[in-house]
């Protein structure tokens, strides 16, 4: 016995609405190329376009930077900063990465360019930047720098407004988290030559720094300032394991370590 058909008399595989011609099916709707929909996306493709480029750029200019500060760094630990020659060496070096800001001026003062976006493009640079100048500025003063130092020295040297560009305060207690490192390998190699009164001084600041660090708020919001606190307590712990240690090969071998005279073999 034959089957009957379904409901309403369809056959299976017609389709609905009475169309079996299927001539329709599979058939692209049309619209307008230059309708007013199509130019509002092709508005915000290029806008977006435009936002990556200039992101990109800056990420490149902030690469530059990083690149000129770690030259800077390891600059300093070669040289003796004491001499003449060193610090004119220095001070040129200085002016030369100052210089590297200069696209970044340039992007970020255009008009019509929202600064927080693209902030966080170079804010890595810009943290390499300060451990560089505060670590010239403790190896000058053997003080901490300031902020307002750091914007005031980048300006009269640029010999420029700054505009909308400034460092901020985080970037600022991070890049200064990351110069307890750099001490901390500065004053190794100060106890390693036998001048254990100024690794002394060094230990001293970095206790200060420390504490200065642990006042501070903790609903600061800094994502990363945590982690580099606990990089800062574990340089803080070499600086001083170092220092006692050579206090107690001093003693044993009959070598006073505090006196300023000429360098000696620690070992």
């Amino acid at each position: 016995m034959q089957r009957g058909r379904g409901r309403g008399g369809r056959g299976r595989g017609q389709p609905r609405g009475g169309d079996v011609s299927g001539e329709t099916q599979g058939t692209p709707v049309s619209c307008a190329q230059d309708g007013p929909i199509t130019a509002l996306f092709r508005s915000y493709a290029t806008s977006l376009d435009t936002q990556h480029d200039r992101f990109e750029r800056l990420v490149k200019a902030s690469r530059d930077v990083t690149i000129g500060s770690k030259r800077f760094i390891f600059q300093l630990h070669r040289s003796d900063i004491d001499t003449p020659q060193a610090m004119d060496a220095a001070i040129s070096s200085l002016a030369s990465l100052h210089a590297l800001f200069e696209p970044i001026l340039l992007e970020v003062n255009q008009p019509n360019v929202p600064y927080l976006l693209y902030s966080r493009a170079f804010s890595p640079g810009v943290q390499e930047f300060i451990e560089a100048v505060s670590f010239f500025e403790f190896l000058k003063t053997g003080k901490l720098i300031t902020l307002n130092k750091i914007i005031t020295d980048l300006q009269k040297s640029l010999n420029k407004d700054l505009g909308r560009f400034c460092i901020t305060v985080s970037d600022y207690l991070l890049g200064i988290a990351d110069l307890t490192g750099e001490l901390m390998r500065y004053s190794v190699a100060l106890a390693t030559r036998g001048k254990l009164t100024e690794c002394e001084k060094v230990c001293h600041f970095l206790r200060d720094i420390y504490h200065e660090f642990l006042g501070l708020p903790h609903d600061l919001g800094i994502r990363d300032l945590p982690s580099k606190m606990s990089v800062m307590q574990t340089s803080i712990k070499k600086v001083e394991y170092t220092w006692f240690s050579m206090l107690v090969r001093g003693s044993e071998r009959g070598i006073d370590f505090s006196d300023e005279g000429p360098e000696v073999d620690a070992f």
